[in-house]
């Protein structure tokens, strides 16, 4: 909130290994979030592995009754890390959701969904493969469209700047 001109902290949550499953490896934090309301998703770049499975830790936050519950999503490539996320909460509670897995040619838009409850593994589905326009693209954000398409957001960054930042729209 804005106190006397300046911005305040209402409040934090620690993104520690015992919420989300693994440990949080150098500049490989929370890199996705979408939400309504007082319900937040938040995604997470580091991977955990069981049973030679790779999976991206999911927070779902309810900031009125301050509870969270802790999810895995199941990652589809050998690579891939996830970051940008885009919801939409239905009116049964559940929240479908959308993430970018990705790792430099590797781009997928996975679409899943979240029922509620506590921890629970979560299995994707392809939604759209964009290996064909991400070589050489780092993308980072997400938002779908009124029309349906999608916006993807290019980070040009990696160790340096390998060329212009890009919105990129596809169907």
């Amino acid at each position: 909130h804005l106190a006397g001109g300046a911005l305040v902290a209402e409040a934090t949550l620690e993104l520690a290994p015992g919420v989300l499953g693994v440990a949080v490896g150098a500049n490989q934090g929370a890199e996705g979030v979408c939400g309504r309301g007082d319900r937040l998703v938040v995604a997470v770049e580091s991977i955990g592995t069981e049973h030679g499975r790779r999976f991206a830790p999911l927070i779902v936050l309810d900031l009125v009754s301050k509870t969270h519950a802790s999810h895995r999503l199941w990652l589809t490539s050998a690579e891939g890390k996830v970051s940008g996320l885009d919801c939409a909460f239905e009116a049964d509670g559940s929240i479908r959701v959308w993430a970018i897995e990705r790792h430099f040619a590797t781009g997928r838009l996975l679409g899943f969904q979240i029922d509620g409850g506590g921890h629970r593994d979560l299995e994707p589905t392809l939604e759209r493969d964009l290996a064909a326009i991400a070589a050489g693209r780092n993308f980072e954000g997400l938002a779908r469209l009124g029309d349906g398409r999608w916006a993807l957001i290019n980070d040009n960054f990696y160790r340096e700047v390998s060329g212009p930042s890009e919105l990129v729209l596809v169907r």
